[in-house]
């Protein structure tokens, strides 16, 4: 009977410490650095025999093969089976006249593309475009630019000077040829003013004298006629 009690408490302080000793450590990744642990078994402390944590592709990441999960057996963790490969965002949306030259990575995740229009169209929106997580970013577009000039001269025509519009620039007058064609036109005003002026102060000094020698022919008249009655009274 005391030899049974003795083993019986021999047993259970040995499977006591066995238990104690199977406990795992919290699990570490490691060698590969776009697999983490999932929230819950962030927050766990504890990792008795038997228990189980999952893990989780990082972001921009997904799991190409293997299982997301580890067990703990005898105080060790099972080996982690799960590898994780970028995301592909795939080609952007096709759009007339525009294609993409991307970089190295081609349309995996953080590679960038550039938007590139046809001859005689002009890129619209973003000139360059990333791969997220969450797909392309940006959007981009090409436009025909041949109605933007044609659409430009007829406005020019009908506001801006005929000097102007034959600088030779295709439609595209610089800062400096109006500045030169206004200079331009204010001196021709000018002269033409000055020229006007002088005309009439001519015309003025012209009629001035008229005047005044018809003035000074009345006047003569009148003298020797006065003269001549003075006389007849006289006599």
């Amino acid at each position: 009977m005391f030899y049974s009690n003795s083993w019986t408490k021999c047993l259970i302080y040995l499977i006591f410490i066995t238990s104690g000793n199977s406990e795992c450590p919290k699990p570490q990744v490691e060698r590969n650095e776009h697999v983490v642990l999932t929230n819950d078994a962030l927050l766990k402390n504890d990792f008795p025999e038997g228990s189980e944590v999952l893990f989780q592709c990082t972001n921009g990441y997904m799991k190409a093969q293997g299982s997301e999960s580890i067990t703990c057996t005898s105080g060790e963790w099972s080996t982690l089976e799960l590898i994780c490969k970028k995301k592909d965002c795939g080609a952007p949306k096709e759009m007339p006249h525009l294609t993409y030259e991307f970089d190295k990575e081609g349309t995996l995740f953080g590679a960038s593309a550039r938007a590139i229009c046809d001859k005689g169209y002009q890129i619209q929106g973003s000139s360059y475009r990333q791969c997220y997580a969450t797909g392309w970013s940006g959007r981009s577009r090409c436009e025909d630019v041949n109605d933007i000039p044609l659409k430009s001269a007829s406005i020019t025509t009908s506001t801006v000077p005929p000097t102007i519009q034959v600088s030779g620039r295709h439609h595209e007058i610089g800062e400096h040829d109006i500045n030169a064609a206004t200079r331009n036109a204010a001196a021709k005003g000018s002269v033409i003013g000055i020229c006007i002026v002088i005309v009439i102060l001519i015309v003025l000094f012209v009629l001035y004298c008229f005047q005044k020698r018809k003035g000074s022919y009345q006047t003569g008249e009148d003298s020797r006629r006065k003269e001549e009655l003075l006389q007849f009274q006289n006599d």
